[in-house]
């Protein structure tokens, strides 16, 4: 599956298919932020005709541009000097891997899922959330949004990132199931933060999130139903959702890529283990 002529035209469209090639969607949030003066009607309205074109890439086949097309769509009521540069810079990217395909081998193997959740805390406003989901190695779903609320702590964002993993998973697995996948429960998520893990497993009954999580809502009750869904701690390298959470210079963005591009690979072979 790719969208390499949906590209080719946009970018054309758009006036960038002679930006230079970049190694990463988005190294860090610099050139973002780097320049806060309001764009001009007409830069304002090329800024959000953008945008709109990238969500749909990043949704359909692009998960390695989710994150930064997030970023920068944080600023898109009001687009800056700093959001045409950061559109511009993932133009490069694109250009640079445009090919990208999403593709998928046969197998005789039993089908097998594997959910990741992470999320990269902001104390000065919402935290990010990661969700990548793979089917035999392949990312069949991913996002990369804000949280809906502010949270207090690192763990507390890992907790709200675990809970869209888990309703996601649910979904997919039941579409699944209408599709004749044989599906296993409880289901598994990684995660690399201890503290959700404990949270989810309702190992700490003093637990010092009691104050910032109602125990009694519904969802957290889901969440820790055992019968339904496990967790396992897994290393933040070894993490492929931290690709949906956090901008990467690009060594660590192709390293990252490139795990999630030879996970099927590793499945094929034999191997279901995580990918070190």
């Amino acid at each position: 599956i790719d969208q390499i002529e949906g590209l080719v035209e946009m970018l054309d469209d758009l006036g960038m298919s002679d930006q230079p090639v970049r190694s990463s969607p988005m190294p860090s949030l610099d050139l973002l932020l780097s320049d806060t003066t309001l764009l001009n009607d007409n830069d304002t309205a090329w800024a959000k005709s953008a945008l709109g074109q990238l969500h749909y890439y990043a949704r359909g086949v692009r998960w390695d541009i989710s994150n930064t097309v997030s970023a920068i769509s944080q600023y898109s009521s009001k687009p800056t000097v700093g959001v045409k540069l950061a559109i511009q810079y993932l133009a490069g990217y694109l250009i640079g891997t445009v090919d990208y395909k999403i593709t998928t081998v046969r197998t005789d193997r039993p089908d097998v899922f594997h959910f990741y959740t992470d999320s990269n805390h902001y104390s000065g406003g919402r935290s990010q959330t990661g969700v990548l989901i793979l089917l035999n190695g392949v990312p069949v779903h991913w996002r990369s949004n804000r949280q809906p609320v502010t949270a207090d702590s690192p763990a507390v964002s890992e907790i709200y990132a675990l809970k869209e993993g888990i309703k996601d998973a649910k979904l997919i697995l039941w579409v699944a199931e209408e599709l004749g996948i044989l599906t296993e429960y409880p289901f598994t998520v990684l995660v690399d933060n201890s503290q959700a893990l404990a949270f989810q497993n309702d190992t700490c009954p003093t637990s010092k999130m009691r104050g910032s999580l109602d125990m009694r809502l519904a969802w957290i009750l889901e969440m820790r139903d055992q019968s339904i869904v496990a967790t396992q701690y897994v290393d933040s390298k070894s993490n492929l959702a931290d690709i949906l959470t956090k901008s990467m210079k690009g060594p660590d963005f192709a390293k990252m890529r490139q795990k999630i591009v030879d996970y099927q690979r590793s499945l094929v072979l034999g191997s279901t283990s995580i990918v070190k």
